[in-house]
């Protein structure tokens, strides 16, 4: 971020950090947990950044009556919700065998780890974790996807949500913009400098023009 002012509250999901701990709270406790911190801190408005998971809890937020009118605007990365309703998610993450050293990577350090299982597999439920596009309305939103993703099907998502079949690095239209990386894998264009710059450049044009100047991280 360019200004070293702005208020940034990041949140911690430690069933999913690899910690041995309770199990996630459901969608309710979730944003009534958040709207709890936001109340103390005196966060009236805010733009939410989330990678990952933390898009699935954004979604939680997203759909809260409550917390709803309070996100001005949203930057999602590698997002989990959108396209839910299809297998990808599911098989990439639980039920593929690894072939490939990132697919090991992720079958050994994430699906295998006691908490991060048990949350996908008991606590997860495509229902109330999916995202449409319609939904994205009445906002500035931003999606940031990378081409060869290996849990999330970055490719349909991007056509999803631009309608258009042709690849296009950034796309913008009626306040949703598009970031596509074509041959990054899930959360390595956070990798060096270079790859984060239009993310934060995103970000800073975010809360520059929220008046609150506020950032949540998920």
């Amino acid at each position: 971020m360019l200004d070293e002012d702005i208020g940034i509250l990041a949140i911690e999901l430690l069933p999913i950090s690899m910690r041995i701990t309770h199990p996630i709270p459901d969608r309710a406790s979730t944003c009534t947990a958040i709207l709890q911190i936001l109340s103390s801190l005196g966060f009236d408005r805010f733009v939410l950044a989330a990678h990952s998971y933390g898009t699935v809890v954004a979604t939680h937020m997203l759909h809260s009556p409550e917390l709803n009118p309070r996100i001005a605007t949203v930057l999602l990365m590698d997002p989990i919700p959108f396209l839910l309703h299809l297998p990808n998610v599911a098989y990439n993450f639980m039920y593929r065998k690894p072939r490939w050293a990132n697919e090991w990577q992720l079958w050994y350090f994430s699906s295998r780890d006691a908490d991060v299982s048990r949350s996908l597999a008991r606590h997860f439920f495509w229902g109330e974790n999916i995202l449409w596009k319609e939904e994205l309305r009445g906002r500035p939103v931003a999606v940031s996807l990378s081409g060869s993703d290996q849990i999330v099907d970055g490719e349909g998502v991007r056509k999803y949500l631009t309608g258009e079949g042709e690849m296009k690095e950034h796309w913008e239209q009626g306040g949703l913009e598009v970031l596509f990386y074509p041959g990054l894998d899930h959360a390595t264009v956070f990798d060096t400098k270079e790859r984060r710059k239009p993310l934060l450049r995103v970000l800073d044009k975010f809360v520059r023009a929220d008046e609150d100047g506020r950032l949540i991280l998920v």
